[in-house]
């Protein structure tokens, strides 16, 4: 179910690696032939997992790389406006979870459906192996698929709760055709959809549910007519344990850039 996906560079760089030499691996074609200078601009526009995966450096260099684009007519990443500005903000939300303050993609309305480029499953598989052997993020490669869903099951319920469901239901039956490399592109692209606003609201208070102890104990309260302010409750709360389930979840910045007036 691969679509409308892109990839980019999402691991730490080793010792004399350049900034650009773990994309230029990803982007060579299976074939051995590299792509066009463009390709290559709209792959790096637009990457493909979650960016609570990046380590910081590539969340940085992307947060550059896409204001430069965004003042550039001229860029690929035009070809795909709104699902860029997606990106940026969800970007600027994972940056801000990392100590990182930016407004420079914040504020970009999203005003009608996104579109996305395309990407290929085995360009997505080699990109999340590189992560996997490398890590750096926020969020730590899955493992096993059950851990997978586990990262991204309050960004899927946001948007479909009965496939959530459903894939919950395979998982606890030990579904054997359901693996990190068959999923993953389902949730890819689903990281793309924006969510409805009843069932962004129904995942939010579901997170919310995970740490109202501790917030009540702080005074803190929900406002589920505010998604961003109160999954932003959530992710200070989550993250005091960055072991813990909300901790690694994507929804701590995929769902924090929906809500007021964005969809």
């Amino acid at each position: 179910m691969a679509s409308r996906l892109g990839i980019d560079k999402m691991a730490p760089r080793g010792e004399g690696q350049s900034k650009d030499s773990w994309s230029a691996e990803v982007l060579a074609c299976r074939s051995g032939f590299a792509m066009s200078i463009q390709s290559r601009e709209l792959t790096r526009a637009f990457p493909t997992l979650s960016p609570g995966y990046w380590p910081l450096d590539a969340l940085l260099s992307w947060h550059e790389h896409a204001v430069r684009a965004r003042d550039d007519e001229n860029h690929p990443a035009h070809a795909h406006p709104l699902g860029h500005t997606i990106l940026g903000r969800v970007v600027t939300s994972e940056l801000s979870l990392r100590g990182v303050r930016t407004d420079e993609l914040a504020h970009l309305r999203i005003d009608a459906p996104p579109t996305w480029p395309r990407v290929s499953t085995p360009v997505l598989t080699e990109e999340w192996q590189k992560i996997a052997s490398e890590g750096g993020g926020r969020i730590p490669p899955a493992k096993r698929v059950t851990d997978l869903w586990a990262q991204h099951k309050y960004s899927l319920m946001a948007r479909d709760p009965n496939r959530g469901r459903e894939i919950g239901a395979a998982l606890g039956a030990q579904d054997p055709t359901l693996t990190i490399e068959t999923l993953l592109p389902e949730l890819v692209t689903m990281l793309r959809t924006p969510p409805g606003e009843g069932t962004l609201r129904d995942a939010v208070m579901h997170m919310w549910g995970y740490v109202v102890p501790t917030a009540r104990a702080r005074g803190l309260t929900a406002d589920f007519a505010n998604v961003p302010t109160t999954v932003a409750r959530i992710a200070e709360i989550a993250l005091e344990d960055p072991a813990s389930y909300l901790a690694n979840s994507t929804a701590l910045t995929d769902l924090a850039v929906w809500g007021n007036g964005t969809s």
